[in-house]
């Protein structure tokens, strides 16, 4: 049974000082159980989910839940939470670095606790996960490739064929138009057929800027990003079989690791060189640091 939520009045965000742009600050003082923020997911209902280093909470726009079920690993420290995702029956699954998966189900108040094999999630690092259009869950791990969990009977299976690839590495996963699944390693990107059970593998001999993968996303266009360890961005055309390229001569002077699209059609690119924002209908890039105020 899921102890019942402490619920915390949120606090007005604040305006960054000296900031050149409008940033603003939501951090503890605002209401979060802790500053450093590790995953966040919008579920169905619109609620934001939000995991940080001293807990997890829901926030409604108002209001924040906070959830006290993941384990201490010390005082002052819950497990990690790296991947937050939602299954079909609208409960939340959090995979976490050291005690495996967690599943909460808001409506029944309930959580229990799921792991694969403990000797292959002892530490999942920020390896990805997410479900896919057939409600299955699928996962990465460090050194045993992909593992795909049915939420419904809670069974798993691991997928041959990526134990050569990067020993076995499998980080950033996403799915496309067709339901293909594109994992990303550091030998390149291995692109799953569930229908047809074969893998397709594409590396910088293939076109790719590095066979090192730091992030991967797919925009409203079904066009895949690739964040690149050489500080560049693939973005392949999957339907014009085309692989383009943002290098520093259009910008990119970090290497990018997380993607987001806005309602305009920009894309958000997180880099270790700070923000990078892209305009598709000017093709031009704008870029903020810690200058602007990050």
């Amino acid at each position: 049974i899921l102890e019942p939520p402490v619920i915390i009045k949120a606090g007005l965000p604040k305006l960054r000082k000296n900031a050149a742009l409008g940033i603003f600050d939501f951090n503890e003082d605002q209401g979060l159980p802790g500053s450093f923020v590790t995953a966040m997911l919008q579920d169905s209902h619109g609620m934001m989910w939000i995991a940080t280093d001293k807990g997890l909470c829901r926030f409604n726009g108002a209001y924040f839940e906070e959830y006290s079920f993941i384990e201490t690993i010390f005082i002052g420290s819950v497990a990690t939470v790296y991947s937050l995702t939602e299954d079909k029956q609208g409960r939340i699954w959090i995979k976490t670095d050291l005690k495996g998966f967690y599943i909460l189900d808001p409506k029944a108040g309930t959580v229990g606790h799921f792991n694969i094999d403990p000797a292959v999630f002892a530490l999942n690092d920020d390896h990805e996960m997410i479900m896919d259009s057939k409600g299955l869950l699928w996962t990465g791990s460090i050194h045993n490739g992909i593992y795909i969990v049915d939420p419904q009977n809670l069974t798993f299976r691991h997928v041959p064929g990526l134990q050569r690839v990067a020993n076995g590495q499998a980080q950033q996963i996403i799915e496309d138009e067709d339901n293909n699944i594109w994992v990303g390693s550091s030998s390149g990107l291995a692109v799953i057929n569930p229908k047809s059970h074969t893998v397709h593998f594409l590396n910088k001999s293939a076109g790719l800027l590095s066979d090192t993968i730091t992030g991967l996303f797919m925009d409203k266009e079904k066009r895949i990003w690739v964040g690149a360890a050489s500080e560049g961005v693939d973005i392949i055309d999957t339907k014009e079989g085309t692989i383009k390229h943002l290098v520093s001569t259009q910008g990119i002077k970090g290497v990018v690791n997380h993607f987001i699209e806005d309602n305009d059609g920009k894309i958000w690119m997180a880099s270790d060189n700070g923000m990078y924002i892209f305009e598709k209908s000017t093709q031009k890039i704008k870029h903020i640091d810690a200058q602007e105020g990050l």
